[in-house]
């Protein structure tokens, strides 16, 4: 943070965009020539797929700068609010003209994305002094070098926790039909609510956390802990429960035929009930600052996800994806549960918070 440093940083970022976000559009343009070839992807989906990309990172990356400069208010604001709303208003309007269609839907997906992203960087330049001026100082190859570093962690981490229905959805397209991918789509969507419930609750202890382990105050870092993970098992438990129980009722507000994912639904409330069990060790290792056990753990990960989605998609269909995902998940939260304990020695995890009378 800093005033001095917003100028090298923000050429930085520039410079990385600059060289980055063709080549990765060019590659969302052959993943849907891969996937959709077969069904005929006209060249209008093909166009708004590339858009989808610089939209996509305007957004995330203004976000991004607004946490990372102090403006929480405006990171949580456009991260978590504006885009979807504006992306289920545009829905809504399109489905009342019925002109909804899959151009027309990916396109208030760029729209909202879009807007989302001119909004939050209006007010990053308002709220941040400084972060869009010139200036002659440059920043070192160093400090260059480990914000990339920091970056690359960053947006791995993202594609399991931000973004992680994206990932899975993008990884089933070359293994299911159009039609299992929608009813995964929704299904991974409810699961998501529950997730980010969930991890938000997480988050919430996150500063607390931070100045207990900097002061060295162990006992209550293992209060904090023990408090977070028993309540977000709570709450996790819960919130599978009603979804186990309610699946196919909530699935057909989508339309009958939606009703077939209640059984990928319910596998998938596996997820916040792994991330309750290890509980919040990728908050620990990001506050101890062991990015490199994060980053290696969380390569293992995206491995396993994508060999679990693509095999379980092959042998089992819609369940089987849900099952690779799960078990994916659950290596992911387990290698982390692992890195804590090597790296912070705390054992964050819910056996140890109900144990009574234990530090954790």
């Amino acid at each position: 943070g800093g005033t001095p440093s917003h100028p090298p940083f923000m050429a930085m970022l520039r410079r990385t965009a600059l060289f980055t976000l063709p080549p990765i559009s060019a590659l969302a343009v052959g993943y849907g020539l891969l996937s959709g070839g077969g069904e005929g992807l006209s060249f209008f989906i093909l166009v708004l797929m590339a858009f989808m990309v610089p939209a996509a990172a305007a957004l995330r990356v203004g976000v991004a700068v607004a946490h990372g400069f102090g403006a929480v208010a405006t990171s949580g604001i456009y991260g978590m609010g504006v885009r979807p709303l504006l992306f289920m208003a545009l829905l809504a309007a399109l489905w009342g003209t019925s002109t909804l269609t899959l151009s027309t839907g990916l396109a208030a997906a760029v729209l909202a994305f879009a807007l989302s992203a001119l909004g939050v960087w209006l007010v990053v330049r308002k709220q941040v002094p400084g972060v869009d001026s010139e200036s002659a100082s440059t920043a070192t190859s160093e400090q260059e070098a480990e914000w990339r570093r920091t970056g690359l962690i960053l947006m791995l981490t993202v594609l399991f926790v931000d973004e992680f229905p994206a990932t899975i959805t993008l990884l089933a397209g070359l293994v299911l039909s159009s039609a299992d991918l929608a009813l995964l789509a929704i299904a991974l969507r409810f699961a998501f609510l529950l997730r980010m419930a969930t991890t938000a609750l997480v988050m919430s202890i996150g500063p607390a956390l931070s100045g207990t382990l900097g002061a060295g105050d162990e006992n209550t870092a293992y209060t904090l802990l023990r408090l977070s993970v028993r309540v977000n098992a709570a709450l996790g438990l819960a919130g599978a429960a009603l979804l186990w129980i309610f699946a196919e009722p909530l699935l057909s507000v989508f339309g009958q035929d939606y009703e077939k994912a209640a059984n990928a639904l319910r596998l998938l409330t596996l997820l916040p009930l792994t991330s309750a069990f290890f509980g919040p060790s990728l908050l620990v290792l990001t506050i101890v600052g062991a990015q490199k056990a994060i980053l290696r753990v969380t390569i293992i990960g995206l491995c396993a996800l994508g060999i679990g989605v693509l095999v379980g998609g092959f042998l089992g269909g819609l369940e089987g994806v849900s099952l690779g995902v799960v078990a994916a998940f659950f290596l992911w939260e387990a290698g982390l549960f692992r890195a804590v304990r090597r790296e912070a020695r705390l054992t964050p995890w819910l056996p140890r918070a109900l144990a009574d009378g234990s530090k954790q």
